[in-house]
C-alpha cells in the first residue's frame, strides 16, 4: 500500500514541477501556435451540441428513438443516430425519464426549434 502512496506522490510532484524547468518545451509551443480564436457562433454552437446530445440521450434511454423521429426539421435529413438501444425501464421510471426530457426547460424540445445549426 505505501508503495502506491508513494508511487503516486513521484507522480504527482514530477507532473507539477516538471513545467517549471522545462517551460520552452517543443509541445508547448505546439499548444501556443495553434491556440484560435473562436467566434460567438462555434461557442453557441457548442452549448447546442451538448444541448442536442443530451436530448438525444434522454429521448434513445426513455422511447427508443431520438430526435429525428421526434423532430425530423432539426435532423435536416443526416443520418439516424447508431449505437443508442432503449433501456430496461419500468412503467414509472420510463415515465420519470420521458418527464424530465419534455417537462424541464434545460431539456425541453421546444427551444431547439428556434435554433437551427450553423453551418
Amino acid at each position: 500500500m505505501a508503495s502506491k502512496i508513494l508511487i503516486f506522490i513521484v507522480v504527482f510532484l514530477t507532473s507539477f514541477f516538471l513545467p517549471l524547468f522545462v517551460p520552452n518545451s517543443y509541445s508547448s509551443q505546439i499548444i501556443v501556435s495553434a491556440a484560435t480564436d473562436f467566434t460567438d457562433n462555434d461557442l453557441i454552437e457548442f452549448a447546442l451540441n451538448l444541448e442536442y446530445l443530451e436530448a438525444e440521450f434522454f429521448l434513445i434511454g426513455s422511447s427508443g428513438y431520438g430526435l429525428d423521429v421526434v423532430s425530423p426539421d432539426l435532423a435536416q435529413g443526416g443520418p439516424s443516430p447508431i449505437g443508442g438501444t432503449l433501456a430496461q425501464l419500468d412503467p414509472l421510471t420510463k415515465d420519470i425519464i420521458f418527464q424530465f426530457l419534455i417537462v424541464l426547460p434545460d431539456f425541453s424540445l421546444g427551444p431547439y426549434r428556434f435554433f437551427p445549426p450553423f453551418y
